[in-house]
């Protein structure tokens, strides 16, 4: 009789990416550090992860709450709102705010409510704006943990169950995810079936709040739908009412309030890349809420007490004006937009960038230092 193969139990320190494979996880613990004020005690919720007992999924109390500003998404909310439901556990609560839209977005959210508790449907009769909904979204938020999901964006199949291995084993206040990127019209976007990493640098680099901006600001992904937080990190942090680029700041604010923070290096959301979302339009507005969050990146960074952050800040707000250089070039903006992005980067960058692009290149970025030259010939000029 042929012996029977053996299978290897799995490790309990292990993640189960999207895509059926598992990976090697690493925690790095480390006390929470405000560099640019006095420490501050963490403020870690009773109750969330395994350090205090995480709720069972047949509780009253959510472990997770995925949070989803929408407004004129009608067309890709059902598959949104699918991708979550259809692996959400009964301890996912979804919180859904509708901001005044004028398509059929009020609707689905209210007919979705309906048929599945694990909804709540809000609506604003008077539009706010992104940043004030996220504001709402948490304040309604009753889960341990919190996770933003864009309407026109979808969760990868198993995302939600490898986090909740992530939280169970570990409980880590921050978790930081990877993603792989839509067509506006839907399916993976030619090429970009491939992973994109939101953290640049290895595992080990997570163990101070230091080292996690680095990783942040050079891969450049400052979005808080790839952060999942515990509640608690997150009541310390407001969106600025009313901006765009509302998510640069408190994205960086969750890796400096963070006590504790894991990298999954997973693809489990997709976003959808869409020509005509807000921040691929350029106008006065779009153009002042950009400085105003490279501002903040530049605020945050200010105490930076090793060359690698100090680096990582710089060359994250180069790319920022690269990008409105092109967006200006491309849009035929009027000379006072021109004008206010050039004093705005001789404000930043007061030797036109030179000394960034040197670091550059002596870091061996010499791609990078070109591509980063030629978009900001125009402001450099």
């Amino acid at each position: 009789m042929a012996r029977r193969a053996r299978v290897a139990a799995p490790r309990p320190d292990a993640a189960l990416d999207p895509d059926g494979r598992r990976r090697a996880r690493s925690l790095h613990r480390s006390p929470a550090r405000d560099f640019r004020r006095p420490q501050q005690p963490s403020r870690v919720v009773a109750g969330a992860g395994v350090r205090a007992g995480l709720p069972a999924v047949t509780t009253g109390t959510p472990w997770l709450s995925v949070l989803i500003p929408a407004r004129n998404v009608a067309r890709w909310l059902p598959e949104s709102l699918d991708s979550i439901l259809s692996q959400a556990d009964a301890g996912v609560e979804l919180v859904l705010l509708d901001d005044a839209s004028t398509d059929d977005t009020g609707r689905i959210a209210r007919d979705y409510a309906t048929r599945d508790p694990r909804i709540r449907a809000l609506h604003n009769a008077t539009a706010v704006g992104v940043a004030t909904g996220r504001n709402r979204l948490l304040d309604e938020a009753r889960g341990d943990y919190c996770w933003f999901v864009d309407s026109d964006d979808a969760l990868a199949r198993g995302a939600i169950a490898a986090l909740r291995a992530v939280v169970t084993t570990s409980a880590p206040d921050l978790v930081l995810c990877d993603y792989r990127t839509l067509h506006a019209s839907g399916g993976l976007h030619p090429g970009d079936w491939r992973r994109r990493s939101t953290f640049e640098g290895g595992a080990n680099q997570l163990a101070t709040p230091e080292s996690r901006l680095t990783g942040l600001l050079l891969a450049g992904q400052l979005h808080v739908w790839s952060k999942i937080a515990t509640r608690a990190c997150w009541s310390r942090i407001r969106f600025d009412d009313g901006r765009v680029f509302e998510d640069v700041a408190p994205s960086l604010d969750l890796a400096i309030y963070a006590s504790t923070t894991l990298r999954a290096p997973l693809g489990w959301v997709r976003y959808r890349q869409r020509d005509s979302s807000l921040v691929h339009t350029i106008d006065a507005r779009t153009l002042h809420d950009r400085l105003h969050s490279l501002d903040q990146v530049a605020e945050r960074t200010a105490q930076a007490q090793t060359r690698e952050l100090m680096l990582a800040s710089a060359y994250y707000r180069a790319r920022g004006f690269a990008w409105l250089a092109r967006r200006l070039d491309e849009s035929a903006a009027d000379a006072s937009l021109r004008d206010a992005a050039r004093r705005a980067f001789d404000r930043h960058f007061p030797d036109r960038g030179a000394g960034m692009l040197t670091a550059c290149r002596v870091r061996g970025w010499h791609l990078r230092a070109r591509r980063l030259a030629r978009d900001l010939a125009p402001l450099r000029s």
